[in-house]
């Protein structure tokens, strides 16, 4: 059997230690399977339907995973690297506040543009050199985040705890300190300085 066949059997409910390469499977019913310590390389995974599904330590590498469903579906050790993960509702998965889940997700080199993240537990997740445009993390915990390198044009912060968070070398965030957490928050010259035009103060001196 093979591998797609072997996704698409109904009794096959259960996947571990196992690497899936080049897999066509776009919008395709992956609802209430499970994947332990597996691994995803150059799948095309666009639309595909993961509700109620889980992820325990698995990596998806130059993969594409726009516009999947993922109803309470739950994530742990959860890496994403060089892949496309655009316009997903994380509102929806297991990353709720509550009950809080230590969930450990890690993107890096990836674009996960045109998401929602509104009031999801995402403390210590990691963004970084990734694309996240026009994301909405209002209500997020993004506490102990590394979102370093990062492209947040357009993003929205509004009730986010962003505390201890490390924008270091990260770009074109728009932060209102009077309306997020941002206790020890970590940030880059030049880009610092947006924290404070935001409430039209000029700064003579940086031309």
């Amino acid at each position: 059997m093979t591998e797609l066949n072997e996704l698409k059997d109904p009794g096959a409910t259960e996947f571990y230690e196992r690497i899936f390469e080049k897999l066509d499977y776009e919008n395709e019913d992956l609802r209430g399977k499970e994947f332990h310590h597996c691994k995803f390389v150059q799948c095309n995974l666009k639309g595909v339907d993961f509700s109620k599904a889980v992820f325990n330590d698995c990596k998806f590498e130059k993969c594409d995973l726009s516009l999947i469903k993922i109803e309470k579906t739950v994530f742990q050790d959860l890496l994403v690297g060089q892949s496309k993960m655009v316009g997903i509702d994380w509102t929806i998965s297991g990353l709720q506040k509550k009950p809080k889940l230590h969930n450990r997700l890690t993107f890096i080199g990836s674009d996960i543009s045109f998401s929602l993240f509104i009031d999801c537990n995402l403390r210590g997740i990691s963004i970084m050199e990734c694309k996240a445009k026009e994301v909405d993390f209002s209500g997020a915990d993004l506490c102990d985040s590394k979102l370093i390198k990062t492209d947040f044009e357009r993003a929205t912060f509004f009730g986010t705890n962003l505390g201890n968070a490390d924008f270091t070398n990260a770009v074109n965030y728009l932060i209102n300190v009077c309306d997020n957490k941002v206790t020890k928050a970590k940030f880059s010259f030049p880009e610092v300085l947006d924290l404070v035009k935001i409430h039209g103060i000029v700064i003579e001196g940086l031309d």
